[in-house]
């Protein structure tokens, strides 16, 4: 899927260019993939993966309810790729049902958290520690 993404709409690109940033460090079946992104003067282009299967916030609506098993599948996925992203030392901030992708439209499609826009890259800082510990 490519996304063109007007410059004059972007209310902050250096937020924008940590999105792209986290995106491109994130290499895992639970996240959206970001294959290439480019500029012009107008526009930034996003080539991503294509997640046919809607958001899960709409899948929600039209299930009204999921069966135990379902659930419990799904919110053991949102947990497995949480892990990876944590591990990869990003933080999300941003959860919510529409930041959940189907990579398919069948019963057993699988979840890929989207939209990094509000996350945060973890970095040690060890020049204030070592100021803390004298």
């Amino acid at each position: 899927m490519i996304k063109a993404i007007d410059k004059r709409v972007l209310r902050n690109q250096e937020r924008f260019k940590l999105e792209i940033e986290c995106l491109k460090k994130l290499d895992n079946p639970g996240i959206l993939k970001l294959y290439e992104y480019f500029e012009d003067e107008s526009y930034v282009y996003l080539i991503t993966e294509y997640c046919k299967g809607g958001e899960l916030f709409d899948r929600i609506v039209e299930e009204d309810h999921f069966e135990e098993q379902e659930a419990a599948r799904l919110f053991r996925q949102i947990l497995q790729n949480l892990n990876y992203i944590h591990s990869k030392e990003v933080v999300h901030r941003d959860l919510k049902p529409e930041n959940f992708m189907f990579d398919s439209d069948d019963k057993t499609a699988n979840l890929k958290i989207i939209d990094f826009g509000l996350s945060k890259h973890l970095i040690e800082d060890t020049g204030s520690k070592k100021k803390n510990k004298k």
